[in-house]
């Protein structure tokens, strides 16, 4: 995974979502306890996450914390099921766990289930989560499906420089040379002096460089 995800929503998921205590999806009854819950969810899944965000190894402490906080966002999910917020931190959770196929139906419902709402706040939790299905997508290598999923990305915030780059990257892997360098311009106008989107214009024109010097 690329290290520029977007590390914002980690805070809005864990500030903005509510949370349970033990596994009994009875026990979950009232905002007191969804509360309670969001409590014991931040610690366990926050360094697996930033892990995976950052694109490192996670260390065994960690994978086994997001391994406990997964039952813990399933009671979450039986309490609000019409939480985006909730189904993206437990996509991501899965992320962070190399279980990409879990992880991908858990954000694909997300994205569904709110394909309607046009909530600023709903949109950006929309927003990352195309953005972890579109690395999914060029991870497996079907490019075509990232490109598609990061646009649907863009749609919802088009400024958004994360998305952006990965846009670029995604270019790059499918030749669309000229395409990536239309949309690093971008990134640059919006951040003067980005250091990837620098980098990867440096790229490519070196690359470019040395097919007009081939025979």
């Amino acid at each position: 995974m690329w290290s520029r995800t977007n590390l914002v929503l980690m805070g809005a998921l864990m500030l903005g979502i509510g949370g349970c205590m033990g596994t009994d999806p009875n026990v979950i009854t009232n905002f007191g306890q969804y509360d309670e819950g969001i409590k014991k969810v931040q610690p366990l899944t926050e360094s697996g996450i930033l892990a995976y965000a950052q694109g490192v190894e996670r260390t065994a402490e960690q994978k086994a914390d997001l391994e406990k906080a997964l039952p813990i966002i399933e009671e979450l999910y039986r309490f609000r099921p019409t939480s985006s917020q909730i189904l993206a931190l437990k996509g991501r959770t899965l992320l962070a766990l190399d279980r990409e196929d879990e992880a991908e139906k858990a954000l694909l419902e997300g994205v569904n289930q709110w394909s309607a709402v046009l909530l600023s706040a709903e949109n950006e939790i929309r927003n990352t989560m195309y953005y972890d299905l579109a690395n999914i997508s060029f991870a497996r290598g079907d490019y075509d499906e990232a490109l598609e999923r990061v646009d649907k990305a863009l749609e919802l915030g088009p400024d958004n420089l994360n998305c952006l780059v990965y846009k670029a990257r995604i270019l790059i892997q499918t030749g669309e040379q000229s395409e990536a360098l239309k949309v690093l311009d971008r990134v640059l106008e919006l951040n003067p002096g980005d250091s990837e989107a620098e980098l990867l214009k440096k790229f490519l024109k070196t690359s470019q460089g040395s097919e007009a010097a081939s025979p």
